[in-house]
């Protein structure tokens, strides 16, 4: 086993979020990516955050009212899955989001 995945298997501290480390190694990725890792626990830990250091609002839309109120907090990169920093994360709302993910 690799070092890297060793490491992020210590830093995993609850059993929900160790059951979604292990499928991270057999399921597809976008399938355990969707349905695993955005309903663990550390993730929802990390959306919180990040949702309250830019205070419930949409980072397209500084200084109004985002259109929507459902945020999503999107990933900038999928290289530190695990150990996101703050600034590979954006909250955006829903319409947002989806002008995102149809440009790349």
């Amino acid at each position: 086993m690799p070092v890297q995945r060793v490491s992020q298997y210590r830093s995993i501290h609850t059993q929900n979020d160790w059951w979604v480390w292990i499928l991270m190694f057999i399921l597809p990725r976008k399938v355990w990516y969707r349905k695993h890792y955005l309903s663990s626990n550390h993730w929802r830990s990390v959306r919180r955050r990040k949702l309250k250091q830019e205070h419930n609002r949409c980072e397209n839309h500084i200084g109004f009212t985002s259109p929507e109120p459902m945020l999503d907090v999107h990933h900038l990169t999928y290289k530190r899955i695990w150990h996101e920093r703050m600034s590979d994360l954006q909250v955006l709302c829903r319409s947002c989001h989806k002008k995102e993910h149809n440009e790349q």
